[in-house]
């Protein structure tokens, strides 16, 4: 069974961009691009004989087998790369202690003595802060001390660091006075540790940071849950390098060899083979055809191309666009 399809330029002229590609557009009543999926690239000849003679003289341009893969893949990984970490683990709690009254404590508790913040808890455990605004030792008396120390003794030490933070008016650590403490070993209430010369006393009341007599300190204890330890991890494998896309000639290929071709084409006597799927790909026309609801009556069919002619050139036409 051959079935007519009117006015269609050279299937195998079917560049994108080319002269037959152009009356294309011209002649059928459909907008699609439809050559370009018989004939996608230049790769492609101008016709199946040129081509086979291509193939003969150029057979490794056109050969269908697959690329190798890149260098990295090839190896077995697996068996030579290995990976470990050291990790270990910790939670942190954060006490803002303000200190609403500074003249006042500065004048009512002398070098030794402190006040104490109310509780808070971090890594389980509750503690508290020991403020001196005349330092806890004599040797630092110019200053403002700020230690930190647990609420009740424990039986096991709370390994710890703590870092101590003057906040200024927008609410940040200001970094000159923000320090952070070594690990340290806390087992008992007595056990506190902290910075005995934290702030001066002079540099904090010129500062900006003192404001209508109040001030505020930020505490953090990072207790430490877990010590160091290493521990085995998945090797990750370097990216595979995927080499750049060259469907258009394997799809040359494809139409070249006429292997897997399922849909014939005549025009002007001579047969040109392709492939469903890749017609239908392209063109909605075509898919219709083939796909759709004319698909039995496409089933085994020759597709017949009237008024065309095979090398690409059009046959003359009336004033009507007919052939004569």
């Amino acid at each position: 069974m051959v079935r007519p399809i009117r006015r269609m330029p050279a299937l195998n002229a079917g560049v994108p961009g080319g002269p037959a590609c152009q009356r294309l557009h011209k002649t059928l009543p459909f907008p699609l691009p439809l050559l370009p999926s018989l004939c996608p690239h230049p790769s492609v000849v101008s016709s199946p004989k040129n081509s086979r003679a291509q193939r003969r003289q150029n057979p490794r341009r056109h050969s269908t087998s697959h690329m190798p893969p890149p260098e990295s893949a090839t190896g077995d990984l697996s068996g030579t790369l290995s990976a470990s970490a050291i990790v270990g683990g910790t939670v942190t709690g954060h006490h803002l202690l303000h200190i609403d009254c500074y003249s006042q404590t500065k004048a009512e508790l002398p070098t030794g003595q402190c006040i104490k913040s109310c509780p808070f808890s971090a890594g389980g455990r509750s503690w508290r802060i020991s403020y001196f605004p005349n330092a806890n030792k004599s040797s630092a008396a110019e200053y403002i001390s700020v230690l930190v120390y647990l609420d009740h003794s424990v039986a096991q030490p709370v390994k710890a660091r703590v870092r101590i933070s003057l906040l200024g008016q927008a609410g940040e650590p200001v970094p000159s006075h923000s320090k952070i403490t070594e690990v340290h070993d806390f087992c008992t209430a007595s056990s506190d540790f902290g910075y005995s010369e934290f702030i001066k006393r002079a540099w904090l009341e010129e500062s900006e940071h003192l404001k209508v007599d109040r001030f505020t300190i930020r505490c953090d204890v990072i207790v430490i849950t877990k010590e160091l330890s290493a521990e085995e991890r998945r090797p990750q494998f370097p990216l595979v390098v995927v080499p750049p896309s060259n469907l258009h000639q394997n799809l040359g290929d494809l139409l070249a060899s006429k292997e897997g071709a399922d849909v014939a084409f005549l025009v002007a006597g001579e047969t040109f083979k392709a492939h469903k799927c890749v017609l239908a790909a392209r063109s909605a026309v075509f898919k219709a055809e083939v796909f759709g609801a004319m698909k039995e009556s496409t089933n085994g069919a020759l597709i017949r191309v009237d008024d065309m002619d095979a090398q690409g050139e059009e046959p003359p036409t009336d004033e009507e666009g007919f052939s004569r």
